[in-house]
């Protein structure tokens, strides 16, 4: 190849390679900034992690994408620099790719492939209902929020508080109600097996006694 067309395709390859959209570094100071009303999709990973070096091409061309989305948004979190942060969000492994809002985010654990991630991300990374995305909510849910929004901390607090105690308490019922039909299941289980046991005896037992008779002994 001609020099001249070594350095054209040197350059084009610099272009490429400066023009890619790297997914967005989050961290504890910036998080709830950058993903105000948004519905995020982030991968936790580590220097140290083979499989993290192994999908970062696939998380650029995700962040590429999805760059300047209005709802959607390819995060990455370096668990190195950032290790408080991701002991927040409960990552014990990388990579650990959540996804969803930001209060609530789900782990995803399918293929890493760019096709099965973007596939993935258009289903998830849509409007989601909240205080900074009202646009999303139905109008019970816009109502709830704005009356919620008018009151003070503490009566959030009390509302948080009793609803996890309701949930708690639900938790607790299906735990003791499913013991119970536990417990039945056992006695039904062991009645079964204890009949069936005492069929066989006596097909086994009228056996003998038929090649008996048969046999004339």
């Amino acid at each position: 190849m001609k020099p001249i067309l070594l350095k054209l395709a040197s350059l084009i390859i610099s272009i490429t390679i400066v023009s890619s959209i790297k997914a967005t570094k989050l961290n504890e100071r910036n998080f709830y900034d950058l993903t105000s009303g948004k519905s995020i999709f982030v991968k936790f990973c580590s220097k140290s992690c083979a499989i993290c070096q192994e999908i970062t091409t696939a998380w650029d061309e995700l962040a590429d994408a999805w760059e300047d989305d209005e709802i959607g948004l390819i995060g990455e979190v370096d668990c190195d620099a950032e290790s408080s942060f991701c002991n927040d969000h409960k990552i014990v492994g990388t990579p650990t790719l959540l996804y969803g809002d930001r209060y609530d985010l789900q782990e995803y654990s399918g293929d890493k492939s760019f096709r099965k991630l973007n596939s993935f991300a258009k289903n998830v990374l849509i409007p989601i209902c909240s205080p900074n995305n009202v646009n999303a909510c139905n109008q019970e849910d816009k109502a709830r929020i704005e009356e919620w929004m008018k009151l003070p901390i503490q009566a959030v607090d009390n509302m948080i508080n009793a609803l996890v105690e309701d949930l708690e308490n639900a938790k607790l019922l299906y735990k003791q109600e499913k013991n119970k039909l536990q417990a039945v299941y056992d006695d039904m289980n062991n009645a079964f097996t204890m009949k069936k046991a005492r069929l066989r005896n006596n097909v086994k037992l009228i056996e003998s006694v038929k090649r008996t008779v048969r046999n004339g002994n």
